[in-house]
């Protein structure tokens, strides 16, 4: 009688030693895909020729500041399409759980990224399917809004980058399509039926929440392209008026959508053909090629900085309750 209770155990115990080890396997390989990511950048930006006396890091620091704004609208959006698939999630854990993830992107394959919600939102109570299915809509359509206002700012620029416009109309056109309300109704309500092998209740997903992700994609767009200015004009020589920002919005939103299709860890070097060709028609090409890898260091610099200060907030909170 005294064995029971450790037979019974074992396996219970085998699945937290699991879990354990697959949660440090993540946290091992998104660091790993980071520092690789700012290597490469930083060899990149050795190579830009960048006069480090001309730099004012009071702009870079606004630049960080446009992009923690960017994310946070991504991150909002998220919480929403949570809340309005049934998600009954903290604001709080929500972001902190979409700003951790955002480091996963630096792993090869975009697995990652879920993997890390979904490790985060179980022991909160989130069923796998509806984490997967809310990254999803996240994510399509922050790529289908951010390729129609980079294929709009390119066309404001009379700016021609064709390879780049193609690419970009296919993802605004399949992004577009399956993040409308029926659609994705439809989607989820069939995922459902397969995975619980029955009928299931027709998912929550109307025109409003659709409506507000626009807004909140188009104006994190807008602020990725308000610190991509505040880089080009920190970094020099030549300056970044107000009137290029259509400009600095088809180089980020165009270059982060396809190097989202590439399916490259991060998009690192895909973005940079698309940016750098973008910056240079503009800008001296030693600039542009500067002010595109200090953005990449920049971003980079500001996720891990919303992760650290978002998982602080939480553990204080916990402490303090």
């Amino acid at each position: 009688m005294d064995q029971e209770p450790t037979a019974g155990s074992s396996p219970r115990s085998s699945q937290r030693w699991l879990l354990v080890a697959l949660r440090w396997l993540i946290v091992v390989l998104t660091i790993a895909g980071l520092c690789w990511a700012t290597r490469s950048s930083l060899i990149r930006l050795g190579e830009s020729s960048l006069d480090w006396d001309r730099v004012r890091w009071s702009g870079v620091a606004v630049s960080g500041a446009w992009v923690c704004l960017a994310l946070s609208c991504a991150g909002v959006f998220w919480w929403l399409v949570l809340r309005e698939l049934g998600a009954k999630l903290p604001a709080g854990l929500a972001l902190r759980t979409f700003f951790v993830s955002q480091l996963g992107k630096y792993v090869p394959g975009k697995a990652m990224v879920i993997a890390i919600r979904v490790a985060l939102l179980v022991p909160a109570g989130v069923r796998i399917p509806l984490t997967v299915g809310s990254v999803f809509i996240e994510t399509l359509m922050w790529v289908a809004v951010g390729a129609i206002a980079g294929l709009t700012a390119l066309a404001l620029s009379g700016i021609s980058l064709h390879e780049a416009s193609w690419l970009a109309s296919l993802a605004a056109v399949g992004g577009g399509l399956l993040t409308l309300p029926p659609v994705v109704r439809i989607v989820l309500m069939t995922a459902g039926r397969r995975l619980q092998r029955g009928d299931v209740e027709l998912p929550k997903f109307g025109w409003r929440i659709w409506l507000v992700g626009w807004i909140l994609a188009l104006a994190g767009w807008c602020c990725s392209a308000l610190a991509m200015r505040q880089v080009l004009d920190a970094i020099g020589p030549a300056a970044c008026p107000f009137a290029q920002f259509p400009v600095c919005l088809a180089a980020v939103a165009l270059a982060m959508v396809i190097g989202f299709v590439s399916m490259v860890p991060g998009g690192l070097g895909v973005r940079e053909l698309v940016t750098l060709p973008l910056l240079a028609t503009v800008f001296p090409p030693q600039q542009a090629l500067a002010a595109t890898v200090f953005f990449r260091l920049v971003s980079i610099g500001s996720e891990i900085l919303m992760t650290i200060g978002s998982s602080g907030l939480i553990w204080k909170r916990s402490k303090t309750g």
